[in-house]
């Protein structure tokens, strides 16, 4: 599909968008998706651009469906997804990036606690309201949709159970992207919610992570399976996609790329070495 000039023209000009390398291009390279990998993304860019001198821009708030529209329709020439493109974009080339842990996470000052599964599926569903010490908990859920409910219906009955009412939940806040969730987190004390590892290194978030099952999360629990909660992050573009582009995205399969992923508290498709 051939790039859309106008309708990227629109996409810069109402997007928050960040800036990353110099001006080389007619054009920057574009990235957009799900914001779950923003922060990732930004770091691959400034390593990518301090080599080459591209410039790249990261569109927020895009959501995987939204990046995957906007690369379809030629508005952007990246898209950082948490799914595979399905049979309507079936133009589109994806590859998996690597894998980050679904965590829960809390304010700062909440005191360090290690929930069993059935105390945060109690919890998450809005049937208990308060922490073992019995501090209120304020929820911050994402919607029903996300990818963060999905990961939960792999886990014991009493996590599953809590996803199928998805965000519903009497009192709780919805947070409809990645960066408000990570926002509402950290700013409200009591909070409890699903968040990324991967996001919360990346962005540099104060955010105390909630053991469960005897377990805290790590990448390396992730690896083992011990750790069964993850997300898979998607890069997805034309096939033929504009050179510079293609220069990114040769970068971002790189085991340089792989390394600074692994960095920020992801399990990259391609291992460092």
């Amino acid at each position: 599909m051939q790039r859309n000039p106008i309708a990227r023209r629109a996409l810069l000009a109402t997007a928050g968008f960040s800036w990353v390398g110099g001006a080389r291009a007619v054009e920057p390279i574009l990235i957009g998706g799900t914001g779950t990998a923003t922060g990732l993304m930004r770091h691959l860019a400034a390593a990518h651009a301090a080599r080459t001198g591209d410039a790249l821009r990261i569109v927020p708030s895009l959501g995987s469906t939204g990046g995957l529209r906007a690369l379809a329709a030629g508005r952007l020439d990246i898209a950082v997804t948490l799914r595979e493109p399905g049979p309507e974009h079936a133009a589109l080339r994806a590859r998996m990036f690597g894998r980050t842990p679904i965590v829960l996470a809390t304010h700062r000052a909440t005191p360090p606690v290690m929930l069993t599964a059935a105390q945060a599926g109690r919890l998450l569903a809005g049937e208990d309201r308060a922490w073992p010490d019995g501090a209120p908990v304020r929820l911050v859920l994402r919607p029903p949709a996300e990818r963060e409910w999905w990961v939960l219906r792999d886990g014991p009955p009493e996590l599953a159970r809590a996803a199928d009412g998805g965000a519903r939940r009497s009192g709780a806040l919805v947070a409809n992207t990645a960066q408000d969730n990570a926002h509402a987190l950290g700013a409200i004390e009591g909070s409890l919610g699903m968040i990324s590892l991967g996001q919360i290194f990346s962005e540099g978030l104060d955010l105390r992570v909630v053991g469960l099952d005897g377990l805290v999360p790590s990448l390396g629990s992730l690896r083992a399976g011990t750790w069964p909660y993850g997300v898979v992050v998607h890069i997805v573009a034309q096939a033929a996609p504009r050179p510079d582009a293609r220069a990114f995205l040769g970068f971002l399969a790189s085991r340089d790329a792989a390394a600074i992923a692994e960095g920020f508290g992801y399990d990259p498709a391609v291992q460092a070495a």
